[in-house]
């Protein structure tokens, strides 16, 4: 089926991919993602599965093989919380000029010098690129 230009990124999703809407981990490897950097916010994004002849697949393999230079993702569950906490720091070094790294870096660094100190709280956030 034809995608029709000037469609929403979402309509062309509904056409392109599963009837429910919903995006596939088998899916996400058929894209052309042009970002620099994916966020995956959700727990064990990073966790993969050992597929035989394919190797371990993730969330974050799937976008890493589909063109995206930069992924963030979790090893692990990371309470809603503490995530949005993670996140709105990371954000907020990038926004102020930060590289990727050093965001994550500083991020973790007010982690460990806070009440969140724990590494449960902060290590499972991992950047590849």
């Amino acid at each position: 089926m034809k995608v029709k230009e000037g469609q929403s990124l979402l309509d062309k999703t509904h056409q392109l991919f599963s009837p429910d809407g919903k995006l596939n981990l088998f899916e996400i490897y058929s894209l052309e993602v042009k970002s620099d950097l994916v966020t995956l916010c959700m727990c064990s994004s990073g966790y993969g599965k050992q597929n035989a002849g394919e190797g371990i697949t993730s969330l974050s393999h799937a976008f890493y093989y589909s063109g995206a230079k930069n992924i963030l993702y979790t090893l692990w569950n990371i309470s809603d919380f503490h995530s949005n906490t993670f996140m709105t720091t990371f954000y907020q070094y990038l926004n102020s000029g930060h590289s990727y790294s050093r965001a994550l870096r500083k991020t973790k660094l007010d982690f460990i010098n806070s009440d969140f100190n724990l590494p449960v709280f902060w290590s499972g956030f991992l950047l590849n690129g």
